[in-house]
């Protein structure tokens, strides 16, 4: 038994069942065992994916309380998807109808919730903290001019109320020689202006969603390009 007792929120309880039997291949035996994990309320949390009938009832009944039109059913047996991310745990179920499958995911309470998400929007719809917020950090990182407001913007809404805006700038620098070069800064901000980094893992990388996710190396904040000096936030 692994237990896990976070800063907030209550603790998790993970254990690693075997199966009752084991395949073999090539006269090696594959023992394929299940990690369940639960937190201290009883609900099944992290990324794993059980039977409906395993959920507490409030999930179990926001699932199949929201059947899309001509779907057909859930059962006890339908498999459910259990995602926790950004502190924030989901419970996925897909339903079938005549050509079509719609995913429908609720909360812990059984209320119908979304999912982490990533889209792209115009600088000129984001609030007006982060936009100001984002032309300070351009401007002392060495961008000229004002962001347009057509420029595009990466929008990475959390799940958990905070939507993080990315943006991908060219600044310019000049060399002791006085001469001057241009380089990339990306530069992340919260809806509530608070320099950040956008999400990384589950949704927000490579796997989910084609290409390579964001590193370290990929967010500068001001001093020298390529580095984490200056402020992240306020």
């Amino acid at each position: 038994m692994n237990v896990v007792t976070p800063a907030t929120g209550p603790a998790v309880y993970s254990v690693r069942l075997s199966p009752s039997d084991s395949s073999e291949t090539e006269g090696e035996f594959h023992h394929r065992g299940t990690t369940i994990t639960v937190d201290a309320n009883g609900n099944p949390v992290g990324n794993q994916r059980l039977p409906l009938s395993t959920l507490p009832t409030a999930v179990q009944n926001g699932l199949t309380s929201n059947v899309p039109a001509g779907a057909t059913a859930l059962t006890p047996t339908s498999i459910v998807t259990v995602r926790t991310l950004n502190g924030v745990t989901t419970y996925s179920a897909t339903y079938t109808g005549t050509g079509t499958q719609t995913v429908v995911t609720v909360n812990t309470a059984g209320q119908l919730a979304a999912l982490p998400s990533r889209s792209q929007v115009t600088f000129s719809t984001l609030p007006a903290a982060a936009r100001n917020e984002l032309q300070e950090l351009a401007t002392a990182d060495g961008v000229t001019g004002t962001i347009a407001g057509t420029q595009t913007v990466t929008a990475y809404n959390e799940g958990n109320g905070t939507t993080v805006y990315s943006v991908r700038l060219i600044a310019t620098a000049t060399r002791d020689d006085g001469s001057t070069y241009m380089y990339p800064v990306t530069l992340s901000v919260d809806q509530n202006g608070n320099a950040t980094v956008p999400p990384t893992g589950g949704f927000f990388n490579g796997s989910v969603f084609g290409g390579r996710g964001f590193g370290p190396g990929d967010f500068h904040f001001g001093g020298a390009p390529g580095g984490f000096g200056g402020r992240r936030g306020r």
